[in-house]
């Protein structure tokens, strides 16, 4: 696997339970720990306008903002894709 993309709500309600962020991140760390990327672009139930550094993900993580933005990806094959 080259990169995760989860695009939309990743919680169903913008207050979501403490175990929930828990396993999120957990997961996070699991496709970190196999140094595989993961790309978020958050829904209207999680929109985050704060630091993202405070959500706690790991570093293999990245957030898209309101601002649009690209993210370049070199895959396993050598090839690279972009996602904006």
């Amino acid at each position: 696997m080259d990169f995760v993309l989860l695009a939309g709500d990743l919680f169903d309600r913008q207050e979501h339970s403490v175990s929930a962020r828990v396993f999120l991140i957990q997961q996070l760390q699991r496709l970190a720990d196999a140094k595989i990327p993961v790309l978020i672009i958050f829904g209207n139930h999680d929109y985050y306008s704060g630091d993202i550094k405070q959500l706690g993900y790991p570093d293999n993580t990245t957030v898209f903002g309101n601002q649009v933005e690209t993210k370049k990806i070199q895959l396993t094959n050598g090839q690279v894709v972009a996602i904006t």
